[in-house]
């Protein structure tokens, strides 16, 4: 519910600090590339001294510059309080999902990925669209409120989830440390390896809804600045009314496949965003691409968990997410680059086609399915 600032952040760049489309770009990119190694950070640290531990102490660090941000004039420190920030967020991130299939049996890793997933959006069906109404005349109060959502959101998990198995393995997790190699592992199980490659392509094309997106309203409509948080709520809000029935319509069937049909429809959206200046299309743009944001979102997660030992988790976690997200990081600052040649239309039409490539390869790996039990023999 607090998350008001990333989703606003190409606005905050070139509306309130006066940068041009291509330097917004280049800072997304500086800022993404700056987390490579907090992540690795985080996935070790996980590993060795438990999720929630992490979880706790660098989502506060974290939440505490957004608070800071509040008390300062927006400019230049602003931009560095935001690396900071995202750092210090980026070391906790890998525990997330290391937690789920850490405490959630095997069988039901999809279902809970999928509650997770849901009660995310619940709070971005609120978040972005109050942020979109407050971003002109009350900046300040929105770094104010991320950061005491994300302090409430870190106290609730510490005061109210308790799992003695996750912190027996926890305990136990640095045991063996001599005899584990990630290098060893990832040899073995190339195929994470190609999947992250895929993911950084899907990555790539999703992050321009969030760039490209903003700037495309804005620029259109009169009001595009809160019509544009209006999409991302309508976004969240699809999540939270189909992400029961996607998840169980394709409980059966292999997540590659199901995440190969979600870029396939992330494709569709991307082509249509580019073609039209009609508010009614955007909306049934965002529809087909939330329907492929939730087939991809609960499926990547649970390939990885699926093929991942528990005392690996934090690790290969960091891992994919630092090659996936080389395409978050460098999306903005090749469409920002590309913007000023070709305009929206083209910029949307050449992410769709990526998009399509993306998706294909993501059909054409291999469908064998590997227990975590067995991924690291």
């Amino acid at each position: 519910m607090g998350h008001f600032i990333m989703p606003l952040l190409t606005l905050i760049l070139t509306q309130k600090i006066s940068y041009s489309a291509s330097q917004a770009g280049l800072f997304s990119t500086v800022a993404a590339l700056t987390q490579v190694p907090f992540l690795l950070l985080g996935g070790k640290l996980v590993d060795r001294f438990g999720s929630k531990k992490i979880i706790i102490i660098f989502n506060t660090l974290g939440s505490l510059m957004y608070l800071l941000c509040s008390q300062l004039p927006i400019g230049s420190t602003t931009v560095l309080l935001i690396i900071v920030a995202s750092n210090l967020h980026a070391v906790a991130h890998p525990g997330f999902n290391t937690y789920v299939a850490i405490i959630v049996p095997h069988d039901q890793l999809k279902r809970a990925y999928s509650l997770m997933y849901l009660g995310f959006n619940l709070g971005l069906a609120v978040g972005p669209m109050l942020g979109g109404l407050l971003f002109e005349n009350h900046l300040s109060l929105l770094f104010f409120l991320d950061g005491l959502c994300a302090l409430s959101a870190t106290a609730l998990l510490l005061g109210f989830i308790k799992d003695r198995r996750a912190e027996k393995i926890a305990d136990n997790a640095g045991m063996d440390r001599k005899d584990i190699s990630l290098i060893g592992f990832f040899r073995k199980n190339y195929l994470l390896l190609l999947f992250g490659a895929i993911l950084l392509v899907y990555n790539f094309c999703y992050a321009q809804w969030y760039f490209i997106l903003p700037m495309q309203t804005a620029a259109i409509f009169p009001n595009g600045v809160a019509f544009y948080g209006f999409l991302v709520s309508v976004n969240a809000a699809i999540v939270i009314v189909l992400t029961p029935f996607l998840t169980y319509a394709t409980r059966r069937i292999k997540p590659l496949l199901v995440a190969a049909g979600g870029g396939i429809l992330y494709a569709v959206s991307f082509g249509m965003f580019g073609f039209n200046a009609f508010k009614s299309v955007f909306l049934a743009a965002i529809f087909i691409l939330t329907i492929g944001e939730i087939l991809i979102t609960i499926n990547t997660n649970t390939y990885i968990a699926q093929r991942t030992p528990k005392n690996f988790l934090g690790r290969v976690n960091s891992v994919i997410m630092i090659i996936s997200g080389a395409g978050s990081a460098v999306g903005p600052l090749v469409s920002g680059s590309f913007l000023g040649l070709l305009g929206f239309g083209k910029t949307w039409l050449a992410v769709s086609v990526l998009m399509f490539i993306g998706a294909a390869s993501m059909l054409l790996m291999p469908n064998s399915e590997v227990s975590s039990r067995k991924a690291d023999s």
